[in-house]
């Protein structure tokens, strides 16, 4: 039986490493965005959270009926 020769584009796309490698690079790149970038400026993702948090008014967005949130970590009431 005679083999069948490579075809061009299998040749450019390195029997599929080039896009494994792209696909590697780009969720590499994402999660770098996502996480990384926030970590290393900490300080500017917290005062951007703060300025967007303080636009909002939440008596208005709160829903009829629910509770109103508390912080889960904050400080108990002390009861007597």
């Amino acid at each position: 039986m005679q083999r069948v020769g490579r075809s061009p584009v299998s040749k450019f796309y390195g029997g599929g490493k080039l896009p494994v490698i792209a696909v590697v690079g780009l969720v590499t790149g994402a999660l770098y965005l996502i996480v990384g970038q926030p970590l290393q400026h900490k300080k500017e993702y917290q005062e951007i959270n703060r300025q967007n948090r303080a636009e909002i008014d939440h008596v208005e967005k709160h829903t009829v009926g629910l509770p109103v949130w508390k912080d889960p970590f904050g400080p108990r009431p002390e009861h007597h």
